[in-house]
């Protein structure tokens, strides 16, 4: 059965829901806050989304902390995924922030620690299906976009 999306998205939660929801879209504020204080981390994060950026250029230490950020990305887009498919976030938020998860693990370092998590059934068979079906979208407009311009 579809979920009902109601123009109020925390209406199933009440106010202690409306409460949680809203402490869980700090994250970005929080992520973005650590960066600008730790700027070796913005520094490593900035160059593992650098096209063309290749696991060989970083050492150790630096995948290990690639993958704790990956999988703290990944639980908080997760659970974003699980507060829309329970009617609590609208299909407009949830869209975008599966735009941003898709092309976040779409990196060239960033997606084999995705599929390390997938591997080892760290994340939720729904939240794969979601993220993969919108990468091959993001790559089916990205290719047509390329084609209508004819580059």
């Amino acid at each position: 059965t579809a979920v009902s999306r109601s123009s109020d998205p925390y209406k199933c939660f009440g106010i202690e829901g409306q409460r949680r929801v809203e402490r869980r879209n700090y994250f970005f504020g929080d992520s973005n806050y650590t960066l600008a204080r730790e700027p070796e981390l913005a520094e490593l994060i900035n160059r593992a989304l650098v096209p063309g950026a290749q696991l060989d250029e970083f050492n150790e230490m630096e995948l290990i902390r690639i993958q704790f950020l990956v999988r703290g990305v990944l639980q908080y887009m997760q659970a974003q995924h699980t507060l829309w498919r329970e009617g609590a976030l609208s299909d407009d938020y949830w869209r975008r922030r599966l735009k941003w998860t898709c092309s976040f693990v779409a990196s060239q370092v960033l997606n084999p620690v995705w599929q390390d998590e997938i591997a080892q059934q760290l994340v939720d068979p729904n939240f794969v299906r979601e993220v993969e079906a919108g990468m091959k979208e993001e790559l089916l407009e990205i290719n047509m976009g390329k084609n209508r311009n004819g580059t």
